[in-house]
């Protein structure tokens, strides 16, 4: 196994962050890749399809996340305004709150990890970027950057100001990806069963503040797959509903056309999709338009494939209390390389318990909605036999 990284992340109290002129995506080797990837080796300041419901960042030294804050119950979520952010250096099993204050309780607002109902986490060009204070009811709404260590927090753009500025009364960030942060102001509409939010209109604004002001998107982004940021349209045509598929370029707002939505999700490249149909993982070719069995897992029912850059993973869509409770680990020779069972306690379907992802790990959780990190899969230990989950030590969050 071969490992590249970039510096380590240092959590310590310092009156000055040095923001590196590059960071060095971290990479890694194992003896069971194989076969010729499409999917680039680009994990940091993307929104990759298949994670973009979970609040998490890959960064240079380690991951970062958001969970909301949550009551006890296994099967109910209650989100508070309060959230802070997590960090697991690259290699530790230790979650700690991205504050390295001495002074510090890490319980409230003055902690460096604080953010107002945080969401929209992404690490770019040296810096973290979120959200604080997103949806209908916040009298707060920002886009937020910070130092690596969570120091200097500072704000690049208020949200809020700016759609009431634009006729609105509250927005939501869609994403923040590729340098972008993709928001759209929305208002309150007088009904006769009460108020209610419609959207308005859609912007982007470059993280690096070289935009004068927000600009209008006239295209709706659904996630980035690396090389594509996959935009889909809805149409009607002999009374069918028919979905396209289109790679849109943020920087000139314009899009190119790649093929007809195969009504499965799964990832699209700028030549060809993958997704698992009918017990296989199949490639879609954009230029014939064929569909192409890849490899057959002689699997049951439904499953969704994560595609990743070093390997293909399937997890079960099934919520019964039979469902499938193992992940399939194949490589890009489509040779299944491992499968590991989830034995702890969850309460959704294994679709859902992968929730980040390392060039070192696969990142789990116990439930859908909440995110928090919970679990893990060391990459290094798959196709040896001894692939397991592990448990993040989580002593130092609760």
């Amino acid at each position: 196994m071969v490992a590249v990284y970039a510096g380590l992340l240092l959590l310590a109290g310092c009156k000055q962050v040095d923001i590196p002129v590059e960071d060095l995506e971290p990479t890694v080797v194992y003896d069971w890749m194989a076969g010729e990837s499409p999917i680039p080796n680009k994990r940091m300041g993307i929104l990759r399809g298949g994670l973009n419901d979970e609040e998490h960042a890959v960064g240079p030294d380690g991951i970062y996340f958001i969970p909301p804050m949550t009551n006890d119950s296994e099967d109910y979520v209650s989100v508070s305004d309060d959230s802070f952010i997590l960090f697991a250096e690259h290699g530790s099993n230790a979650l700690i709150k991205l504050c390295g204050r001495a002074d510090c309780t890490h319980d409230n607002v003055q902690c460096d990890a604080y953010l107002y109902r945080g969401s929209e986490l992404s690490y770019y060009g040296g810096y973290l970027y979120a959200v604080s204070g997103e949806g209908p009811h916040s009298q707060e709404t920002k886009l937020v950057r910070m130092a690596s260590n969570g120091r200097l927090h500072e704000t690049v753009l208020d949200l809020l100001q700016f759609a009431k500025s634009h006729g609105g009364d509250f927005v939501y960030c869609d994403m923040i990806t590729d340098g972008y942060c993709l928001f759209s102001t929305h208002y309150w509409k007088e009904t006769e069963s009460g108020l209610v939010g419609e959207r308005l209109q859609s912007y982007k604004y470059k993280l690096d503040g070289s935009m004068r002001k927000p600009e209008m998107m006239e295209f709706g982004v659904a996630y980035q797959c690396g090389d594509v940021v996959l935009s889909i349209s809805n149409e009607i045509r002999d009374d069918n509903d028919y979905r396209s598929c289109w790679n849109l370029d943020l920087e000139t707002n314009t899009r190119t056309y790649l093929a007809e939505h195969p009504r499965i999700p799964g990832w699209f490249g700028d030549k060809e999709a993958y997704y698992f149909r009918d017990g296989a993982i199949v490639r879609l070719t954009y230029a014939t338009g064929k569909e192409e069995v890849m490899a057959n897992t002689d699997l049951d029912g439904r499953y969704y494939a994560f595609v990743f850059p070093d390997c293909i993973v399937l997890a079960s869509r099934d919520d019964s209390a039979e469902a499938d409770n193992h992940l399939y680990f194949y490589n890009w020779a489509f040779e299944l390389v491992d499968t590991v069972e989830i034995a702890y306690p969850h309460s959704c379907r294994a679709e859902f318990l992968i929730i980040a992802e390392s060039a070192e790990r696969i990142v789990l959780t116990d439930r859908a909605a909440d995110g928090t990190p919970k679990y893990y899969i060391e990459k290094s230990e798959l196709g040896t036999g001894n692939a397991k989950v592990y448990q993040y030590d989580l002593s130092a969050v609760s």
